[in-house]
């Protein structure tokens, strides 16, 4: 999201909510100087904790007015963005500024929606429903291979399309299926659920065997769960660099 943005939204009478790019989208107050983000957002001191404040932004033609709706994560979850950054800046990235560190506690969304349509927790709730359509769709381009389209005429083009989003929908259905009638559910939810691009991954790969069989569909339904939890995030303990040496 660019500054720019915002406004040609506005001329079409539309409102955004979006996850603020601090560095692509500055704030500003009312009067015009420079809303201090840093001082505001650390006056959230208690995971869960909401606020919003009325913010402007910037454009070559104007100002427009929104709100900043921000909230403050569990710290396992301010920790895992922490160490995505610092993991960035390792791989060759700029070294991260302090406010970057800080700002990686909260979830912070500029929206236009009016306060009488939307409280604080309803703009970042629809945020969060919108961040699980979005990540729908990669999965989709990735796995599924939605992303590009090698047809050039309408009727094969549709056909292609229909295909892959039957595979799709199998995918997901075999994922439900698979969680419900697995004997293994109960021991599999203590375990922890798998990571939905590794389950969804593996669904295609099942429905792919289901249609050029290695494996038995009915042996991987009998074991969805115990396979969902073997694919699931495993958390990466690493020892500092003091005790490898």
């Amino acid at each position: 999201m660019t500054r720019s943005e915002p406004r040609q939204l506005s001329q079409q009478s539309a409102a955004l909510i979006v996850r603020l790019n601090t560095a692509s989208l500055p704030l500003f107050d009312e009067d015009g100087s420079r809303f201090g983000l840093a001082e505001q957002i650390g006056k959230l001191k208690q995971t869960g904790t909401q606020q919003e404040w009325p913010v402007w932004v910037h454009g070559s033609k104007g100002s427009i007015p929104g709100r900043l709706c921000a909230i403050r994560k569990s710290e396992e979850a301010a920790a895992q963005a922490r160490r995505r950054i610092e993991r960035k800046s390792q791989q060759g990235g700029p070294k991260p500024r302090a406010e970057t560190l800080q700002y990686a506690c909260y979830v912070m969304v500029f929206t236009t929606v009016p306060a009488s349509h939307f409280r604080t927790s309803e703009v970042l709730e629809w945020y969060r429903v919108g961040w699980q359509i979005e990540l729908v769709f990669k999965r989709l381009k990735t796995l599924a291979e939605l992303g590009s389209l090698p047809k050039h005429d309408d009727q094969s083009a549709r056909a292609w399309l229909y295909g892959k989003l039957l595979i799709a929908l199998l995918g997901q259905k075999l994922e439900r299926l698979g969680r419900d009638i697995s004997p293994w559910a109960t021991e599999s939810q203590k375990r922890g659920n798998g990571s939905a691009w590794r389950v969804f991954g593996f669904a295609l790969h099942a429905i792919q065997q289901a249609i050029e069989p290695d494996l038995s569909l009915q042996d991987v339904l009998n074991h969805w769960n115990q396979l969902a939890a073997d694919l699931r995030e495993r958390s990466h303990h690493r020892l500092p660099q003091v005790k490898l040496s």
